[in-house]
């Protein structure tokens, strides 16, 4: 209203600032993988002592944010409310930072670790046109503006250990915490088609060349290296799988699987054509393909049907449908969203795509050619 000052907190431009310090994005790790991981493989002593040093501020916003809350509950509404919200904000700074310090150590994804102190850069500029406004109007600067820069400088005190030759090294030694559980090389090579690239992009499951698909191993086990080339700006990519170990599951969610069947399916379909009255969408006809394409084709339509059978295998027995938190991934399109997890649609998608793959193949088998192996 005119008139009416309100003190609040510009939410806006704070979401612009924390986006800018760059926050660690996703999920991940948990903390009984992180402590789990501390026990089974322990990270070079100067990323530890960073660590200690990162969780300093996280443990400081966590406390500050429980500072804040508590006195809203005996003060007005709009105090209260306003006490509230800052608390939330605080500790939700407090989880973005704990996050990076569990990605520093476990993952030696460095960069993630650091984001408080980008975001107190953006603290120190805002600080330092306020001391300047201060002086020009000839008013005595606080003392308490001092501590900023030296709060700053402690934030950034981890970056000098991690300089060290073990630091270093760190990240190389555990590149497969960072990649995706996935059951075999096979799996391995549906990651582009699910996974985000720098770009911001997803890539795409079958594209014309398949992705090169390269066995790695560090300290932590074995695992694929995927290279392909993203399908949105046409630069190189790679996606990193990690094999399973025992007792673990895939990190493809259901609507990955579901994702990847359908792209499948658009590999091998032709255009749309009007029967009865409706659109109908077939397979294109083998036989009128060239080598190469139906090499693909097969390839792809294996890869269908085996992600159509995992994703059955996640519909408990007696159930009809994937459980709702089963069904992680990628987005599925809103029209096809309450029918695509049950049981009875993946059914008539797998006898469909099992029908297409042995025509495909029978065309290969009378072309005296072998048919390609998987991944091949």
């Amino acid at each position: 209203m005119p008139g009416v000052t309100t003190n609040r907190v510009p939410y806006g431009e704070t979401g612009k600032a924390v986006q800018a310090a760059r926050p660690p994005a996703g999920l991940g790790p948990s903390s009984r993988v992180f402590l789990r991981g501390l026990g089974q493989l322990r990270a070079p002593l100067p990323v530890l002592v960073a660590g200690v040093l990162m969780t300093v501020p996280v443990l400081a916003l966590a406390v500050a944010s429980v500072a804040v809350v508590l006195p809203g509950f005996s003060a007005g509404f709009w105090q209260g409310l306003f006490s509230c919200l800052l608390g939330i904000i605080l500790f939700t700074l407090a989880g973005l930072g704990w996050r990076g310090v569990k990605r520093t150590v476990h993952l030696g994804s460095y960069d993630d670790g650091f984001f408080l102190a980008r975001l107190s850069l953006i603290g120190l500029v805002v600080v330092g046109v306020a001391a300047i406004a201060l002086v020009a109007q000839g008013e005595e600067m606080p003392w308490t503006m001092a501590l900023v820069p030296a709060g700053v400088a402690f934030l950034w005190l981890p970056w000098v250990l991690l300089q060290n030759d073990a630091a270093r090294a760190w990240p190389q030694q555990v590149e497969l915490r960072r990649g995706v559980r996935v059951a075999d090389a096979e799996q391995a090579a549906c990651l582009p088609g699910v996974r985000v690239h720098t770009c911001g992009a997803f890539g795409y499951a079958y594209p014309a060349q398949p992705p090169e698909v390269v066995p790695v191993h560090d300290r932590h086990g074995s695992g694929w290296r995927v290279r392909y080339t993203c399908g949105a700006c046409g630069e190189p990519a790679e996606q990193l799988g990690a094999a399973l170990r025992e007792g673990e599951t895939p990190e493809l969610g259901g609507s990955d699987l579901w994702w990847l069947g359908e792209q499948a399916d658009q590999v091998c379909q032709s255009a749309p054509t009007e029967v009865d009255g409706r659109l109908v969408v077939r397979p294109v006809s083998p036989a009128a393909l060239d080598d190469e394409p139906l090499v693909w084709c097969v390839r792809a339509l294996r890869g269908g049907v085996r992600v159509t059978q995992q994703l059955l295998a996640l519909v408990p027995e007696g159930a009809d449908k994937v459980p709702g938190m089963r069904t992680a991934g990628r987005t599925v399109p809103v029209d096809q969203v309450t029918r695509a997890f049950r049981r009875d649609t993946l059914e008539q998608a797998l006898s469909r795509r099992q029908g297409w793959l042995a025509s495909f193949e029978a065309e290969v088998r009378r072309r005296a050619g072998a048919v390609p192996p998987v991944g091949a």
